[in-house]
């Protein structure tokens, strides 16, 4: 690995050498590329690269306490680190907001009638303790434990016919 001084490749670039901020980026290859798999988006290398060559442009050495390579160099991986989080948390907001949007479901309670409508309707090739069973889990939401207990059946016979249920549902409707 080529170390090299990070106090005059700075002051280089700053003063022209444009050439020079390629060492830089290469030193900085390994922190970069971590922090953009971090940041799970297509453009977010891109966009540590620039705000990184940005940095250097405007850092100004004379007023850093730590003036030695060490110093710098933590100085830029904690600027990369506060970037990065910044990306994450300006991402992950758009990210969040996901609109659905159909013109044939008016409100949710008639899509929800609809369908416990053609539930219920698929539910008629089963047999009683089965259609019990799939009301209990998937409608009611209750556990097997709470499904055996209401029926009077061990919560392996609830797993069982539950099984058997969901395999009859699947040969008739799919």
């Amino acid at each position: 690995m080529i170390t090299i001084n990070l106090v005059d490749t700075i002051l280089k670039y700053q003063n022209g050498e444009n050439e020079i901020i390629l060492e830089l980026l290469n030193k900085f290859e390994l922190k970069i590329n971590k922090l953009s798999k971090k940041l799970s988006y297509e453009c977010a290398e891109i966009d540590l690269k620039i705000y990184f060559i940005e940095l250097i442009k405007s850092i100004n050495i004379c007023n850093l306490k730590n003036k030695s390579d060490n110093g710098i160099f933590k100085y830029l991986n904690i600027c990369l680190d506060n970037k990065s989080n910044m990306l994450y948390k300006s991402n992950s907001k758009f990210n969040n907001e996901i609109i659905v949007y159909d013109d044939e479901i008016n409100t949710e309670k008639e899509y929800l009638q609809t369908n416990k409508v053609e539930i219920y309707e698929m539910l008629d090739c089963l047999n009683d303790i089965q259609k019990k069973i799939i009301i209990s889990k998937y409608i009611n939401k209750l556990t097997d434990n709470e499904i055996a207990c209401a029926l009077g059946i061990s919560r392996q016979s609830v797993y069982s016919n539950k099984n058997k249920a969901l395999d009859k549902l699947k040969k008739y409707y799919f």
